[in-house]
């Protein structure tokens, strides 16, 4: 399911096991999944946002409104963990600005890096 996702966004995504098994997360809509995000868990006050992806068969409204509540969903799983910061990668602009609109914030310059306090 999620794999193909990946592929019609044009992209390859992660191999299976590549997920981590205690956070990796899929958003549903009406019972449909529509959005999945795997966070990677440090030794240190950050966790790494990774992988995520929407499912286009779901509406774009509902995708925006699935990814605030996924967002607040596993930032509450990393704040109870003690972590402190949510750090996120990317080199594409639209989705640098999808993250920012989650909350996330600009943190290094020439490559795109975004962080989310928690």
């Amino acid at each position: 399911m999620i794999d193909a996702w990946w592929k019609h966004s044009g992209e390859m995504g992660p191999h299976p096991e590549m997920m981590p098994l205690d956070s990796s997360f899929v958003a549903e809509v009406g019972g449909q999944p529509a959005l999945a995000v795997a966070l990677y868990l440090t030794n240190g006050p950050a966790v790494y946002v990774e992988n995520f992806i929407a499912n286009h068969e779901i509406s774009r409204e509902m995708r925006r409104e699935a990814a605030q509540m996924l967002v607040h969903h596993f930032s509450e799983f990393a704040r109870a963990k003690g972590y402190k910061v949510l750090v996120c990668m990317t080199e594409k602009q639209p989705l640098a600005d999808r993250y920012e609109e989650l909350g996330f914030n600009p943190a290094l310059s020439g490559v795109t890096v975004l962080t989310r306090s928690i």
